[in-house]
């Protein structure tokens, strides 16, 4: 339908901006974060305690806005399936696992969750989350968390009691080199930030800066030396393979693709299709209605995933 509305060269390059300008950059700071990650391997016995729990979904918590919630969700998932698997009553930690770490937990920084990153993209500072709504992440996180320790030490006085088979094997974590990697991923977004050497390769229109090529070269260079630095055995540990992120790159194309005749159709402004949507969040004066923004974003990133 864009190649009949508006031409096929006109088409082309809106793919093209949508592809390079957007995607590229989204999907390869994914890439990295996914691969640095699944190299750090927590092993030992862990008792699954309603303390231990809440300690292991704060640190997810609290990492997700460093390695990303995918990578967090892959550090932290299997160590806690693996500690709960003996009691009975096991199905909500798993549920605020996932709320936890998986959602909240990104929200203070662009490495945490993939809008943000857009917005970093788009020139939003690094640390401007982190700076804006830690206080409300911080309260939204403790509620949950208070919640689930309510619930999970409702269910653990209703488990039978385990034998003590003595001290287990002690918690270690490996595959440390990765930290130094995922540093190395912080560096890179922040020296592409500030880096601007004024020049750019002009794709169909769309201005590629230096800086985002050589930010994503570093973040490929990075998640290669991932897998030359980790033990195989490590990710191998994890459950780490190639299938989950090839179909995250699958579907955020399509996602990224589909959203540009709606982006079109939104910078057609008041005389466009969207001009009810626009007058909905957009006082008379121009200012936005943040109300508005708040439960139109949320309401649209049930159906759509959170960056469109």
């Amino acid at each position: 339908s864009l190649v009949i509305f508006a031409g096929s060269m006109s088409t082309l390059a809106a793919l093209v901006h949508a592809l390079l300008a957007e995607y590229l950059g989204f999907i390869v700071l994914l890439f990295s974060l996914y691969v640095v990650a699944g190299g750090i391997l927590i092993t030992g016995d862990i008792k699954a305690t309603p303390a231990i729990n809440a300690g292991i979904l704060a640190l997810g918590t609290l990492g997700a806005s460093i390695v990303g919630t995918t990578g967090a969700a892959m550090i932290l998932i299997r160590p806690l399936i693996r500690a709960n698997r003996p009691r009975r009553h096991n199905a909500h930690v798993i549920v605020f696992f996932i709320i936890l770490v998986a959602n909240v937990g990104g929200a203070l920084s662009p490495l945490g969750d993939p809008p943000l990153f857009v917005g970093f993209l788009h020139g939003v500072d690094f640390f401007w989350t982190t700076r804006t709504i830690w206080l409300q992440t911080a309260v939204v996180a403790g509620l949950l968390l208070a919640i689930f320790v309510a619930v999970d030490v409702w269910r653990f006085r209703s488990e039978p009691l385990l034998d003590d088979a003595g001290p287990g094997k002690p918690v270690r974590i490996r595959g440390l080199v990765n930290l130094v990697l995922i540093a190395a991923i912080v560096a890179s977004l922040l020296v592409s930030a500030m880096w601007k050497p004024g020049i750019a390769f002009d794709v169909l229109g769309t201005k590629f800066e230096l800086e985002d090529i050589a930010r994503n070269l570093a973040l490929l260079v990075v998640a290669a030396l991932s897998v030359w630095l980790t033990p195989d055995e490590h990710r191998l540990a994890n459950g780490f393979t190639w299938e989950p992120i090839r179909e995250v790159a699958m579907l955020f194309a399509g996602i990224f693709v589909a959203i540009v005749p709606v982006i079109a159709m939104l910078n057609a402004g008041h005389h466009g299709a969207f001009a009810w949507l626009l007058s909905a969040v957009t006082a008379p004066d121009g200012t936005p209605r943040e109300v508005a923004y708040f439960w139109f974003t949320g309401l649209m990133s049930a159906c759509l995933d959170n960056a469109p």
